[in-house]
């Protein structure tokens, strides 16, 4: 009964991934990078280096969306982009230092009221390998 309890716990967190239902998740970096996206937000806001109003869906006035991470896995100090899709076409990149063994890091991107629909953000890391792809939505 022991060793099922991983297979269980790890199919309802894809489960929950997959369907888009969880809102800020855990997760491992399947490329071996060595830097591994522990943990991802989208928010409204940044309170105290941890994320505030978690969504995964935003109003059309919401004027600004956050991705919050946390980082681990990294053996010297590097970069990480976060490159923000809106419709599938790139509409932003961010540079972010990455300096200790876990690190909380985030970014923004500003929104227009009529930039409604599918959003998704790549965590790329210096060597331009994508460890972490996720979603939001605006909505009307």
């Amino acid at each position: 009964m022991l060793i099922c309890r991983p297979v269980i716990s790890y199919t309802l967190v894809m489960f929950f991934f997959l369907s888009g239902i969880a809102v800020s998740q855990e997760r491992t970096n399947l490329k071996k990078t060595g830097i591994i996206v522990e943990k991802f937000s989208f928010c409204e806001r940044i309170e105290k280096r941890q994320p505030a109003e978690v969504k995964k869906e935003f109003p059309a006035n919401i004027g600004r969306v956050y991705l919050w991470t946390t980082l681990t896995g990294v053996e010297q100090p590097t970069k990480i982009k976060h490159i923000w899709y809106y419709n599938n076409e790139k509409v932003l990149e961010i540079s972010l230092n990455v300096r200790y063994k876990r690190t909380r890091t985030w970014s923004y991107k500003n929104i227009q009221p009529d930039m409604t629909g599918d959003w998704y953000v790549e965590v790329v890391d210096d060597n331009n390998k994508v460890i972490g792809k996720f979603s939001f939505k605006i909505t009307d």
